[in-house]
Formats: C-alpha cells, sequence, structure tokens
C-alpha cells in the first residue's frame, strides 16, 4: 500500500516547491537508477527534454541515503533502488517532454508523488518511521496548499488557468454552467459595473470539481 498525490504542472512551477524542498524539508533528489548501488544526486526536478533516464527521480532525507534497498537489473546492466522497502518519496513529473502539462497530451497522465506506506519484513508487515510520515506529509501538504484541487488532482497555477481556459472560463466571456456562473458571481459582487478590464483582475483555480452529471462547479481566487 502507499500514499500518493496526482498533479499537473509547467516546468518552471517546479522552482517554488523544490525551494521548500531542500531549505525547508531537508530533502535531496537522487536518480532511482544508478551503475553501482550508490545514490547519485540530481540537481533539480526539472528533467531535460533530451534526457529518458530521469523518468522517475526520488525524493530523499540526506540521512535516510544509507537506508536505501537495492536491486540488481541484469538485463540493463544497473542498480534500481527498491522503493517498496526504502524511506524514500517516487516523483514523476506532471508535464510532458515538450514541458506541457500532461493533461493536454492525454486525460489520463498525470504527475505524481508517491511513497510506501507499509513493507514486509519476515512475513510482517513494517510501517514506515513516523518521522518520515511527517516528513513525507510536509512535502504533500506544499502541493495540497499552493496547488488547485481539480478532479482529485492538483494542478499548478498556471496549469490551472490553462484548464479554465479550455473549459472557456474567462472574465469578460462568461458561459452559461456552474463555472461560468463562478466568475459572474464575482463580477456581480466586485465589479458590478464592469468597469474593470479583464487584465486588471488575477484569477485563479483554487478548486473545480464534477457532480455525477459532469456539471462544473468552480471556485476560483481573485485579486
Amino acid at each position: 500500500m502507499g500514499r500518493q498525490v496526482r498533479f499537473f504542472n509547467y516546468p518552471a512551477d517546479v522552482t517554488a516547491f523544490e525551494e521548500f524542498l531542500m531549505e525547508k524539508n531537508d530533502a535531496v533528489i537522487i536518480g532511482r537508477t544508478a551503475a553501482r548501488p550508490t545514490a547519485e544526486t540530481v540537481p533539480t526536478l526539472n528533467q531535460a527534454p533530451d534526457d529518458p533516464g530521469r523518468t522517475a527521480l526520488l525524493i530523499v532525507r540526506p540521512g535516510d541515503l544509507a537506508h536505501l534497498r537495492w536491486r540488481h537489473v541484469p538485463t540493463r546492466a544497473l542498480w534500481a533502488v527498491d522503493t517498496l522497502s526504502s524511506p524514500v518519496i517516487e516523483y514523476t513529473p506532471g508535464y510532458t517532454r515538450d514541458g506541457q502539462p500532461k493533461f493536454v497530451a492525454s486525460p489520463r497522465g498525470h504527475g505524481r508523488m508517491w511513497y510506501q506506506t507499509s513493507r514486509r519484513e519476515n512475513d510482517q508487515l513494517v510501517p514506515p518511521a513516523p518521522d518520515f510520515v511527517a516528513w513525507a506529509g510536509r512535502a504533500f501538504r506544499w502541493i495540497k496548499k499552493n496547488w488547485a484541487l481539480i478532479d482529485s488532482n492538483y494542478y499548478s497555477p498556471d496549469a490551472a488557468n490553462l484548464w479554465a481556459a479550455m473549459w472557456q472560463i474567462v472574465l469578460d466571456e462568461p458561459w452559461e454552467g456552474a463555472g461560468g456562473d463562478q466568475v459572474s458571481r464575482w463580477r456581480r459582487q466586485h465589479d458590478p459595473d464592469n468597469v474593470l478590464p479583464p487584465d486588471h483582475v488575477h484569477v485563479a483555480v483554487s478548486r473545480a470539481t464534477r457532480d455525477r452529471a459532469r456539471r462544473l462547479t468552480i471556485s476560483v481566487r481573485t485579486s
């Protein structure tokens, strides 16, 4: 079993998350595979389009590097971290090789952070250390606090606004439907005379859900 958070983002959106990880949550980034059973640090979660070897990265506490478990992959002549038995967060980016959020290319693709919540040792399930769970939880909460929740996935601010634009939710062209009603309601309450041009009001999607009839309800932050 494991715990995960799924998301969509642009490459540039990763910078603030990285700063939190490095400066406030005591984390390093490593590759999941290596030529020897020794962790190789990676400078950033942002992956170059021509670097196919970094599709899955790991976020680790420096003190846990010595406790990683490795398995040999003879068919590829390399070693891989056993993420089911190691204190790591597995990270997969929420954007494609061309830098677009994955939802643009595929309705099923998404980025993900995941960690194993228990491992089997000697026929017993062993939970992770409480301090690791607390550390991983802080990383998850950063995404949940700073990115928008839409249909059980989290979207970085620019990715959420692109998603909203794809649904034609814009200030100057309100449309019928639950999503459009949210924007129109803000206009009626804060700009009843419709004097503010669209580019003078910052709009960011903070949450969006669909009911069983697939009708949208969208909450927006404005300033």
